[in-house]
Order: structure tokens, then C-alpha cells, then sequence
């Protein structure tokens, strides 16, 4: 599964009922960058911390979702195994 950042924010921003331009001044920035950041798949992480703050909303536990989603049930259970035996 690939995450598309970009409308994932576009989805947030709709879902809180804020424009581009209430966004953009939010973000301290132009409305073009935000169009702009609209449009990617990926981000630097400290733009998408400070999306997280401005809106409220953690974008980084879709990425964590996601690699627990992708890892082997199996080998998730053997490193679990693994941290109960140092007990």
C-alpha cells in the first residue's frame, strides 16, 4: 500500500473544513506551496511534524500502520518471543 501524503492532508484539511488559504497562513506560508505539497506522495519529515501540530492530526502513524501491516505475522511473533525471553 502506497501512502499518497498529499491527499491524505487534502482529505484532513476537508474533513476540519479548512480552506487552502486558512492552511497556508496557518502554515506560514504561500497558498501555491501548499497546492504544491497537495500534489506529493512523500514529505520531509519536519514539514509533515509541523502539518501534524497545525492540524492536529498524526500523519505518522499511517507510516507505522503501514510497516506493521507489511511485516511477516510470523516473524512479528518470533521477535516478541525473543523480548519475553530477556525477562
Amino acid at each position: 500500500m502506497v501512502i499518497h501524503i498529499g491527499e491524505i492532508i487534502k482529505s484532513e484539511l476537508n474533513l476540519q473544513n479548512i480552506s487552502v488559504i486558512d492552511f497556508a497562513k496557518k502554515m506560514a506560508t504561500s497558498i501555491s506551496d501548499i497546492h504544491d505539497i497537495l500534489e506529493r506522495e512523500s514529505i520531509d519529515t519536519g514539514l509533515l511534524n509541523k502539518m501534524c501540530i497545525a492540524l492536529n492530526c498524526n500523519f505518522f502513524s499511517l507510516y507505522a500502520a503501514q510497516e506493521e501491516l507489511a511485516s511477516d505475522p510470523i516473524e512479528q511473533l518470533r521477535s516478541l518471543e525473543l523480548n519475553l525471553n530477556d525477562y
